[in-house]
């Protein structure tokens, strides 16, 4: 099951969506409990499992600036020894993919063929390479959508999202995920709790970028921040600012239906940018 909403609306574009493309919680939109097993090995009722490697499956496409079809694309993916396959259940839908939809481009990453897009995932792995440890089939999964030069010297000193040379999903020319499988790095691919759905599973790569925001900020206890904007990433950072200790956020945005969903969510003063 898909469902993927991009409507325009006084010259912008909004997004709402999710992808549900493989395994059982596919037909209940977001069900938390673990899969069931059958025989040692997690089975999905639609047969994501039995996509080989270099066939072609269904996704979402943009083909290009303001054109998306959901159709057919080879996307050949050979599991290696230390790769998980994942029967993709979740996708968030980011301002970036809503950016590609509109202009082809961000900055230097340009569109020069058809794109799969979405990068924030989460899923069900459905096997996993010879030397994978720490995961296995059946295990509910969020990813790291970045994958860097493990030799970059970025890499080497822990600080992996500042490599150049990283591999993202859907930044061209790299495919996205809204589609039924992907193989990823088991290194980048993370077992989230039972208690945890599909859809929150999804948020982990976006609230990673509220948290980061609040660890740079050295926030100490009784802090108060400002969040310019509150959009999904201003209010994730604003929740991560108050965890790590705020006692206040003011949170500004021109949109005044953003500032009051902002205020809800706590200690939060909203701010309509442009008003007295």
């Amino acid at each position: 099951m898909v469902q993927v909403s991009l409507h325009e609306s006084a010259g912008d574009v909004h997004a709402v969506g999710w992808w549900a493309g493989c395994g059982d919680a596919a037909a209940t939109g977001g069900d938390r409990r673990r899969p069931a097993a059958t025989g040692g090995s997690w089975q999905p009722r639609n047969g994501c499992a039995t996509i080989a490697e270099g066939e072609e499956m269904q996704a979402l496409v943009l083909e290009r600036a303001r054109q998306l079809a959901l159709r057919d694309i080879a996307l050949p993916e050979r599991l290696g020894p230390r790769d998980v396959r994942v029967a993709i259940h979740t996708v968030g839908i980011c301002g970036s993919d809503v950016h590609y939809y509109r202009h082809g481009r961000i900055g230097p990453f340009v569109m020069r063929e058809p794109m799969v897009l979405g990068h924030e995932a989460a899923g069900t792995v459905l096997e996993v390479g010879a030397e994978v440890g720490r995961l296995q089939a059946g295990d509910r999964v969020a990813m790291e959508p970045g994958i860097p030069d493990p030799d970059s010297r970025a890499a080497r000193l822990g600080r992996y999202n500042l490599d150049p040379a990283v591999r993202f999903w859907a930044t061209p020319p790299i495919h996205g995920v809204l589609r039924p499988t992907v193989v990823h790095p088991a290194a980048f691919t993370f077992k989230v709790p039972d208690r945890i759905g599909f859809d929150e599973a999804a948020m982990v790569e976006p609230l990673a970028v509220g948290m980061h925001a609040a660890a740079k900020a050295r926030i100490v206890p009784g802090d108060v921040a400002v969040v310019l904007g509150a959009g999904p990433i201003g209010m994730v950072t604003a929740l991560a600012a108050l965890a790590g200790g705020c006692s206040r956020i003011v949170i500004a945005d021109p949109v005044a239906a953003k500032v009051r969903l902002a205020a809800s969510l706590g200690p939060i003063v909203p701010a309509q940018a442009g008003s007295d």
